[in-house]
């Protein structure tokens, strides 16, 4: 199963922070997902022509349990 979750923040300082805010929990958030069967995880930054801020993530697990 593919879960794909885009998230939009209103300036780049709010990306940022959230980034810097998920960079510091990453370890915990990686291994409670992969209890209930996350295999991978990416998150990546949205780059586009105009002047948004987005990150996307995309999460695999091994079925939908």
């Amino acid at each position: 199963m593919i879960s794909y979750v885009k998230i939009d923040s209103s300036t780049e300082a709010e990306l940022e922070l959230y980034v810097n805010m998920f960079e510091k929990e990453v370890e915990s958030f990686w291994l409670q997902l992969k209890e209930i069967g996350l295999l991978r995880w990416r998150i990546n930054r949205v780059w586009n022509k105009r002047a948004g801020f987005e990150l996307s993530q995309i999460f695999e697990y091994k079925d939908e349990t």
